[in-house]
């Protein structure tokens, strides 16, 4: 068996770049894992710190349950293809398929036997005796996929292997690497930026942005239930299209009203409002999209008349780009390929009304049909260090409490909270605690799992949970035990995390106050900061508040009489900003720092920082 997990992985380079931040990852055996997104968002990299190509800034990378990180690339028995063939071109394909074996001191027989086994997989056993020039380029890079093949590794790490090959070849290609996977039965782990791949190829698919995973999931769930603007964007081609608007109840129906043309609306249906995460979004502006299969033709009354203004033929379908008649909002369709249809004809459509993705204005999240986690409103009383959840009473344990950020324990709030949809089961267990009982209100199946969509009380967005499949109908009464463990606590816009990765300590040390021409200096082991008020002479402890810290990222910004210097060991992302853990000898305890959010501590100098504030008491 070959199971990696991913753990808080970052890899930062020279200049502060993240190129990976914080991946936490669990790849099963014998899964099909596609990293897809963008040039340079850090799919490669990733695979290169998996493969031992790239050192592990921070994090940890298990394989089989061993821990990794220092592990030479030879001993972590994985095979890597790259994008270009990197062929021997003085050695046959036998000869280039044997020389890794050879140099592992493999006893020729046996050699010979993993050749024309992987030889007969890849129908390559009649090319043998070929040099490299004397073949195609798909011949050439099934050559480099039968010396990984012969070395019969545990995971396969593939980094764009056909983006060499032209659009036939690439499609002939992602088949036969299906078919090896299926026969071979072991883990792959394939890196593209074509969507096309990712979607044929992967039986799930890891979607990353500047270094941030953004969404993993099936690839059906991550076309209907993309989780943020630009996962609904990346996926789908032509891609989805999107709107500001404003979702508008009126005569006890829901509509999407398109900004600055309050005269054009779009129907919503009631399921979708039901769920809606929050019901503070009626009223407010949103995002939305819809895909262009889900804009059909009409001839109902409410029908949105589209200005056609470029045709694509693409033989089984039409696609058709266009606006939307006396505005300058775009619209692309996609209707049948036998449509007649011309350029500056006038046509009658309609957005499918249960196929509309909503999506944050600010955040750019999904706000309806959550299809991976549930976002619900509590209230955190900092008091009693309790939640209210489902009408239910949490409780805190101690550092859990001490690793929410310091300005929510002083008040009671509203704060937002994330819990994935299999923290659901249908058992009470010493895990699964919360009992929560619920009315079916829809119900979506594939072969492994069913999601349901429940009402737990009236006038609420409905919850989602993944469950066993089973026999679930509509109107079903249910009652399900929620494990806690696993929810995790944010601010009322689901844009900060409220808990950090370690306690939030207090930055208390001792400190001498001495006085020199009018001021007072804080004097602290080997740092030393200027107070703004004078204080009389003597010993004090010295309070810096976490988010007293200013990184200085240019000397000019430096505040003389203000500045420390020292080196970070650690952080943790909150969304928002970053926490940035630091072993000072002057504090009794590890000091927390508040950043910004591309902010790291990973970096090969010291960070500088102004301090903006300090306590000071007797």
């Amino acid at each position: 068996m070959a199971k990696l997990k991913l753990e808080r992985l970052y890899k930062v380079y020279d200049g502060r770049v993240k190129a990976v931040n914080d991946l936490s990852l669990e790849i099963n055996h014998q899964d099909f894992i596609v990293f897809v997104g963008p040039s340079g968002c850090g799919k490669s990299t990733t695979l290169r710190m998996i493969a031992g190509l790239e050192e592990i800034t921070s994090g940890k990378l298990y394989i089989d349950d061993v821990l990794v990180n220092e592990m030479p690339p030879k001993d972590r028995d994985i095979a890597m293809v790259f994008q270009s063939y990197a062929l021997y071109p003085h050695k046959t394909v036998y000869e280039n398929m044997a020389f890794g074996l050879r140099m592992a001191g493999l006893k020729d027989n046996e050699i010979k036997e993993r050749i024309y086994k992987a030889s007969d997989i890849l129908e390559l056993t009649p090319y043998l005796t070929r040099k490299p020039k004397a073949l195609s380029g798909g011949q050439k890079q099934r050559v480099a996929l039968g010396r990984s093949i012969v070395r019969e590794p545990k995971v396969f790490l593939l980094d764009e292997p056909l983006s060499n090959l032209d659009a036939k070849l690439r499609v002939q290609m992602r088949s036969e690497i299906t078919k090896l996977h299926r026969r071979l039965g072991t883990t792959f782990i394939y890196v593209t930026h074509d969507q096309v791949e990712a979607m044929t190829m992967g039986n799930r698919i890891v979607v990353i942005k500047d270094g941030y995973m953004q969404q993993i999931d099936s690839p059906t769930n991550l076309y209907d239930h993309p989780d943020n603007v630009f996962v609904a964007t990346f996926l789908g081609t032509p891609q989805m299209n999107i709107y500001n608007g404003v979702l508008k109840k009126i005569n006890d129906n829901y509509y999407l009203v398109f900004k600055d043309n309050d005269d054009i609306k779009v129907n919503l249906s009631t399921l979708i409002v039901k769920k809606i995460i929050s019901e503070k979004y009626i009223g407010k502006e949103v995002i939305f999209g819809i895909r262009p299969e889900d804009v059909t033709e009409t001839n109902t009354q409410d029908a949105l008349r589209m200005v056609v203004e470029i045709i694509e033929k693409r033989g089984s379908e039409l696609i058709v780009y266009g606006v939307l008649e006396n505005t300058d909002l775009p619209v692309t369709a996609k209707l049948d390929g036998r449509r007649v249809i011309v350029e500056g004809d006038v046509i009658n459509v309609k957005f499918d009304e249960e196929r509309l993705h909503l999506f944050d204005k600010d955040s750019e999240k999904r706000i309806a049909e959550v299809i991976t986690y549930n976002y619900l409103p509590a209230t955190f009383e900092s008091e009693h260090k309790k939640i209210t959840l489902l009408s239910k009473k949490l409780e805190l344990n101690s550092k859990d409490f001490d690793s929410i950020l310091p300005e929510y324990k002083t008040k009671k709030a509203i704060i937002g909270i994330k819990i994935p949809t299999d923290a659901f089961s249908l058992v009470s267990d010493e895990n699964h605690t919360i009992k929560v009982k619920g009315i079916v209100k829809s119900v979506e199946e594939d072969k492994e799992s069913t999601l349901i969509f429940f009402e737990y009380a009236k006038n609420k967005p409905y919850l989602s949970a993944k469950l066993p499949v089973g026999n679930y109908k509509v109107e079903d009464v249910i009652e399900l035990y929620l494990n806690t463990d696993v929810i995790e606590l944010f601010d009322e816009t689901f844009n900060e995390k409220l808990t950090a990765l370690h306690p939030i300590t207090s930055n208390i040390t001792k400190c001498i106050v001495k006085n020199k021409n009018g001021k007072s200096v804080a004097k602290f082991g080997s740092f030393s900061l200027q107070l703004d008020e004078e204080y009389e002479e003597g010993e004090y402890m010295l309070m810096i508040p976490y988010d007293s810290f200013e990184i200085v990222h240019d000397r000019k910004e430096e505040v003389k009489g203000r500045l420390m210097k020292f080196k970070c060991v650690n952080e943790s992302s909150q969304g928002n900003s970053t926490i940035l853990y630091a072993n000072l000898k002057e504090f009794p305890d590890y000091i927390s720092i508040k950043a910004g959010k591309d902010d790291t501590c990973f970096t090969k100098g010291k960070l500088t920082f102004n301090i903006k504030k300090v306590i000071l008491t007797k």
